[in-house]
């Protein structure tokens, strides 16, 4: 698994963590784009893995038109040769909560897959607060946290983390007084 984050956002980085002591010595090689594709393909050919990139958003940025691209040509490079070839027998698994750029102008459908995954129902996300112990005891809180669970779209990490902040201090598991803080800025 290979987590980015907003400091780790390039490609050499990146390449880095996989190739290991393969990773070019010289300076010169480690900003060649196409020769770390090259050996990064190589890699990925000659040892199969599973490989899990988490928070791929970070290597995005957005265009004029409000489409993603990679913010280093070097991941584009990388995903459309990946994708073009037949004889990689390696996975990857990319994870984003924004929509990647499509890959070599989706030619080649049947080697990759997009799922877009939705949060839990409104009933599920309610089973989950009572389970980490947010209960509400009146309508008016059933309502808050129905508007939480519409806002952050039956996310389970993010009504997780407002469960928490709920439980604790200063609202002790005070719906209300949760939602008296933060219901204007959640509407």
């Amino acid at each position: 698994v290979i987590r980015f984050d907003a400091d780790k956002n390039t490609f050499a980085p990146f390449a880095k963590q996989i190739l290991g002591a393969q990773f070019p010595q010289d300076p010169t090689q480690q900003t060649n784009p196409k020769q770390l594709v090259e050996l990064l393909l190589d890699e990925l050919r000659s040892q199969p893995c599973l490989l899990i990139l988490d928070m791929v958003e970070n290597l995005l940025t957005s265009d004029h038109s409000g489409c993603h691209r990679f913010q280093d040509p070097a991941f584009t490079l990388f995903f459309d040769q990946l994708i073009q070839s037949e004889d990689i027998p390696s996975c990857l698994i990319l994870t984003s909560q924004d929509q990647i750029p499509v890959m070599v102008e989706g030619r080649y459908g049947g080697r990759s897959h997009v799922e877009h995954l939705k949060g839990l129902d409104p009933t599920e996300s309610l089973q989950l607060f009572v389970l980490w112990d947010v209960i509400p005891t009146r309508d008016s809180e059933t309502e808050y946290l129905q508007q939480l669970i519409q806002t952050y779209e039956g996310h389970p990490l993010a009504l997780q983390i407002i469960a928490g902040e709920i439980l604790d201090f200063p609202y002790h598991s005070d719906i209300s007084a949760y939602w008296q803080d933060y219901g204007q800025e959640i509407i």
